[in-house]
């Protein structure tokens, strides 16, 4: 069980003192208004550590990854869903694919296809 938990911290420890400063943009679908003819979304930004990667050769099959996408590692307590946006080296990113895996029950270690 130990060594389970010290694995998590070094990952944490990994991220925090190695990652890249990004943003991660949380959006939340606005109402849309009759007169504008617009929905106006709110976007609320959270900066926070994240180790960004490229793709292998062997990966990129310009379909399902193309040869720009990066992948993110990225520890985060919260949820991170398909509608959220990745700020990096200020380009954005689309989230494409997310894979989470559960640690401590309840904090999460993402890894996430971001398109730029």
């Amino acid at each position: 069980m130990f060594d389970a938990l010290d694995a998590i911290n070094d990952i944490v420890e990994a991220i925090e003192e190695y990652g890249s400063t990004v943003t991660l943009n949380i959006i939340t679908a606005g109402v849309y208004d009759t007169a504008t003819g617009e929905t106006t979304n709110t976007v609320v930004s959270v900066p926070t550590k994240a180790i960004p990667s490229n793709y292998t050769s062997r990966e990129i099959d310009n379909t399902n990854i193309h040869a720009t996408d990066l992948r993110f590692k990225i520890y985060y307590s919260g949820v991170i869903d398909y509608t959220y946006k990745i700020v990096f080296d200020g380009k954005t990113y689309k989230l494409m694919n997310i894979d989470k895996k559960i640690m401590q029950d309840t904090n999460l270690l993402y890894e996430i296809q971001g398109r730029g």
